[in-house]
């Protein structure tokens, strides 16, 4: 039960820093789609989770991907 609870804190806590940190952080379901954007990639792209979520990072116009960052994002991940 403490591991849990304490699984359960990390989560937490890993959670708000994505959520409350100036960097923009974008997250890919295996599919190589967007499943998350936090506040600051909102921000810094001008668009919503709600408008981004379940495309492709290529699909988004506002999306800035620079040298084949993405291509070899998905090469390792």
């Amino acid at each position: 039960l403490d591991q849990c609870r304490e699984s359960a804190r990390e989560a937490h806590q890993l959670a708000a820093a994505v959520r409350f940190t100036a960097d923009s952080i974008e997250i890919l379901d295996a599919a190589g789609s967007i499943a998350y954007v936090n506040p600051a990639y909102e921000a810094s792209q001008g668009v919503t989770l709600a408008e981004v979520r379940g495309r492709r990072p290529e699909d988004v116009e506002s999306v800035q991907i620079q040298d084949g960052a993405y291509h070899e994002m998905l090469r390792v991940s």
